[in-house]
């Protein structure tokens, strides 16, 4: 079932359990004021209406939910660059089913959803991540770039986007054609490193770096043009560039629709990137400095597998 209450409900039904809470518990909240005596009367009046407390004691749904967001097995967690105003959905199991927790930060909600099974899990997962989002039938596509590259590449874009944003219209063909100079002109060169780039700050200055190597940035021109992602005509000063067909149909910011990411938690994994573009489903992988960027039909919900079948006497549905 899907529940919907205040951040501040939440905070007393967790207050209600005896359970400890876990280093991997999503349920960590900023310090703010003790709620007023008739703020704590709101909170247990709506959650009794729930069914998680009952005379100011949480019912054994409410015992079920809180165990699983303040000491779960497992935990997953996702995020959707598209969903900025939301936190981190958070995938909590315990006692052989789910309990999913997404936070809105902006309206200080959040949403409950519970018991999701493990026959369930993936499928709700992909209706919270692609949000019914109906894709083209899959075509393989696969490219891969030196860090140096995706950021020039990224750097084209923002030049291309730029002078759509100014003309309010497509641009013709010969509009969209670029030198080197205009890659040169940003000056917001560490910002868009960062967006591309999930790195510490050590690895940030070690790439920008790099990029104030004229004939490493010069390398990562001549590898994007050799993989078609950029084209080239003229010479010396009437040296142009522009986006290949891949780039324009996979790769570009209009072509992308949203930016993903998956993360187990506990026990603890590495992220699973993805870029979802109006093409299709795009894998990004970090591999020692190559970034690996292939198309694939679905994403992989494999980081939701418990490995346990749910107990028939698991009853959280109230």
């Amino acid at each position: 079932m899907i529940h919907v209450m205040t951040i501040e409900d939440l905070k007393y039904m967790l207050s209600l359990s005896k359970t400890p809470r876990s280093g991997y518990s999503p349920a960590v909240f900023p310090k703010g004021p003790e709620p007023s005596g008739e703020g704590r009367q709101a909170s247990r009046d709506g959650l009794s209406k729930l069914g998680f407390v009952d005379d100011a004691v949480l019912s054994a749904k409410g015992r079920a939910i809180t165990d699983a967001l303040l000491a779960p097995e497992k935990m997953v967690q996702t995020i959707n660059a598209s969903l900025m105003d939301n936190g981190p959905v958070c995938y909590c199991y315990k006692n052989g089913f789910w309990v999913i927790y997404c936070p809105d930060i902006q309206y200080k909600l959040c949403t409950v959803i519970s018991p999701v099974f493990q026959a369930q899990i993936e499928e709700m997962a992909r209706q919270n991540l692609l949000h019914g989002l109906r894709l083209p039938a899959f075509e393989p596509f696969g490219t891969e770039l030196t860090e140096i590259e995706a950021v020039i590449l990224r750097l084209t874009d923002l030049v291309i986007a730029k002078r759509v944003e100014k003309k309010e219209a497509p641009l013709t063909e010969d509009e969209s054609w670029f030198s080197i100079d205009d890659i040169y002109f940003f000056r917001n060169l560490a910002d868009v490193t960062a967006m591309i780039l999930p790195f510490g700050e050590a690895e940030s200055k070690r790439i920008l770096g790099a990029l104030g190597d004229v004939g490493m940035h010069k390398q990562a021109v001549r590898g994007l043009v050799e993989k078609g992602l950029l084209e080239c005509a003229g010479s010396g000063e009437t040296f142009r560039l522009r986006h290949g067909a891949p780039a324009r149909k996979w790769l570009l910011s209009d072509q992308t629709v949203d930016q993903i990411a998956l993360t187990g938690i506990y026990p603890p994994s590495d992220s699973r990137l993805y870029r979802i573009t109006r093409a299709g489903i795009l894998k990004m992988t970090d591999e020692g400095g190559k970034i690996q960027i292939t198309s694939v039909p679905d994403l992989d919900y494999s980081l939701f597998d418990s490995g346990k079948e749910p107990p028939v006497s698991v009853d959280a549905s109230g």
